[in-house]
């Protein structure tokens, strides 16, 4: 069977999959060493990954994580957006999610987004510190790659979860203004851990400012994505011009009821002479399931 046949089957049963919702332990039976070549981008100038939702996923993080390891040109960063553990103010699974993602953090830095799961106590956020080296006052920070501007904010702090309000907005405002002023900035993504409209299984259940931060993202021509995870599939909603992507399948159990439940991460590729912004959902079998430019 040569490489296109093989290509087309492997897809064709990754759909079958992803309706049926079968057992991830057929996946892991048929194995996932299939060839890295098609993820390479020659004209790619540089690119991130971005994936979030492990909750004790182990076996299927593993397998992602390989595949996100073996990726040439190595990207430059990952954005994890959360969830990573199934109770907070617990370190002995914050330990288990470093271990399992030591093929990453060897040869990249992996960026995390507070999750629900991650907790808001005391106690939670003493042990997100330590674990994270966390240099910010608070859980929502920025930082600058080559020409692109990352902003991660924090949809868990206690009595305001769900939204982004007060201070935090405030800061959030300001950021995007100073990346949207600054020349030397092309893109900016932004990423929370809720995402604003939901679309999967917490669908309905917006952020409780929701209408008032997709008014404030509609003003920055700079920003290309609003990277989302909390709801277990891989969704893109097109609103009004910007891009809110949900990428939750790095482990936990799949939302099935509203479509893009597969185990996934994204590669984010930046290629700065056309200004585009390709991106690729990347699945169990190491094949490009969904891909689009920005």
């Amino acid at each position: 069977m040569n490489m296109r046949r093989i290509t087309f089957v492997i897809k064709k049963l990754t759909e079958i999959l992803r309706i049926t919702g079968l057992s991830m332990a057929f996946i892991m039976i048929i194995g996932c060493d299939s060839e890295q070549n098609e993820l390479t981008v020659g004209d790619e100038d540089w690119s991130f990954l971005v994936f979030g939702d492990m909750r004790q996923g182990f076996s299927i993080y593993d397998v992602l994580v390989k595949h996100m390891a073996a990726i040439k040109p190595l990207p430059a960063l990952a954005l994890c957006g959360g969830d990573i553990m199934m109770s907070p103010n617990n370190e002995i699974e914050w330990k288990a999610f470093w271990e399992h993602s030591k093929p990453i953090t060897d040869v990249m830095p992996v960026f995390i987004t507070r999750g629900n799961h991650e907790g808001s106590d005391p106690q939670s956020e003493k042990i997100f510190r330590e674990q994270t080296r966390l240099k910010s006052s608070e859980f929502y920070y920025s930082y600058t790659v080559y020409n692109t501007r990352f902003i991660i904010c924090d949809t868990e702090i206690e009595g305001t979860e769900g939204s982004i309000v007060g201070k935090q907005l405030e800061w959030l405002t300001n950021e995007l203004n100073k990346a949207e002023n600054n020349d030397s900035i092309t893109n900016i993504f932004v990423c929370f851990h809720r995402p604003i409209f939901p679309q999967g299984a917490h669908y309905g259940d917006d952020m409780v400012n929701a209408d008032e931060l997709h008014g404030l993202l509609l003003q920055y021509v700079k920003l290309r994505a609003v990277f989302m995870s909390h709801d277990h599939i891989f969704n893109r909603l097109q609103k009004d011009g910007v891009e809110y992507i949900t990428t939750g399948g790095a482990g936990a159990n799949l939302f099935h009821d509203r479509g893009g439940g597969y185990h996934h991460f994204l590669k984010v590729s930046v290629t700065n002479k056309t200004n585009n912004i390709n991106i690729k959902t990347i699945g169990l079998f190491n094949d490009v399931v969904e891909e689009f430019n920005l």
